[in-house]
């Protein structure tokens, strides 16, 4: 019993409870408003949440990677710029014109040589969101 009220004063133990209880308050909540919605449709619903990217299988699981790459590296360069003292909340709207210059160099310039043509569509999302910002 010591161990556990010694494991329990740690914040790192304390943060990741308080992140575990946030996680199941949410599907709580998201199960009643399901509930009040589409009551028919709300056990289905919980399992389909609770599966999360596993529903589909490893496919599944690959487009939750990569949908949420992009999000994830916007929010680390949020936090990187934070910690470096600059306060930057543009950073989606740099991130969407890089992303268009980049296909924007890759539908109209196909003919660029594949070993480096990548390089200038990078350097094209690189500038546009620089100027962006």
């Amino acid at each position: 019993m010591h161990k556990l009220s010694h494991l329990l004063e740690k914040e790192s133990s304390q943060n990741l409870i308080a992140s575990l209880l946030a996680i199941l308050v949410g599907i709580v909540f998201g199960f009643f408003v399901l509930l009040i919605t589409k009551p028919g449709d709300s056990i289905p619903g919980l399992i389909l949440i609770l599966k999360g990217g596993f529903h589909h299988g490893i496919r599944g699981l690959g487009n939750v990677i990569f949908r949420s790459v992009p999000i994830i590296l916007t929010g680390l360069s949020v936090g990187f710029a934070f910690k470096t003292g600059l306060f930057n909340i543009g950073v989606t709207g740099q991130f969407t014109v890089g992303a268009f210059a980049a296909i924007f160099v890759g539908v109209n310039y196909p003919n660029l040589n594949p070993s480096y043509g990548w390089i200038i569509g990078l350097l094209a999302a690189a500038i546009s969101g620089l100027l962006w910002g």
